[in-house]
């Protein structure tokens, strides 16, 4: 699978080494793999199976490729040619123009901090760029743990702006920060 998402002017979005497609058949085992590694952390219940993961993709991620208003647009996260993450804009309101962040990084690049770090950094680069060249959104929003400080330090030093409200979003009582991003 060669396409483009039609409301994007690109195949391919490059920033210094890095750059981000649309997620290709021959990712989403890797992807699989990665998510049921970070279950933990992802707002993912169970263990997902390869036919799961074909079955969601095919649902609900290609067939958004020719949408002029995806609900999603995911990519592919690559250092050169190596694919070492994905992520993109989940929960698209194209009436209100907010999307919500989503990303994640191959389980061996998480364990790094400093490489953890490089990684978001750029990804949120390359992001903002195809948002405000093709998207328009007015707003992205993002959830993670407090106890990923790492997390919130990269998102406010890449212009989100941390809205210290805690949900509860278990019986675990485990608490997300609400970050948003003004664009």
């Amino acid at each position: 699978m060669t396409k483009k998402y039609s409301i994007l002017d690109k195949k391919k979005y490059i920033y210094n080494e890095y750059s981000l497609t649309p997620v290709h058949k021959q990712h989403i085992e890797k992807i699989r793999i990665w998510r049921n590694h970070q279950i933990d952390g992802l707002r993912q219940e169970k263990i997902i199976s390869r036919n799961d993961q074909v079955s969601y993709f095919e649902k609900y991620v290609w067939n958004e490729l020719d949408s002029k208003s995806p609900n999603q647009i995911l990519f592919a996260f690559f250092l050169k040619e190596k694919l070492i993450g994905y992520g993109g804009l989940v929960h698209i309101c194209w009436e209100d123009r907010v999307a919500e962040l989503s990303f994640l990084l191959s389980n061996n690049r998480i364990l790094n901090e400093i490489q953890y770090r490089k990684d978001l950094i750029n990804f949120l680069s390359i992001l903002k760029i195809v948002v405000h060249r093709n998207l328009k959104l007015d707003k992205i929003v993002t959830e993670t743990y407090t106890t990923r400080k790492i997390n919130i330090d990269i998102l406010e030093e890449s212009g989100f702006i941390v809205d210290h409200k805690k949900i509860n979003i278990n019986q675990n009582s485990k608490f997300h920060y609400l970050d948003v991003e003004r664009l």
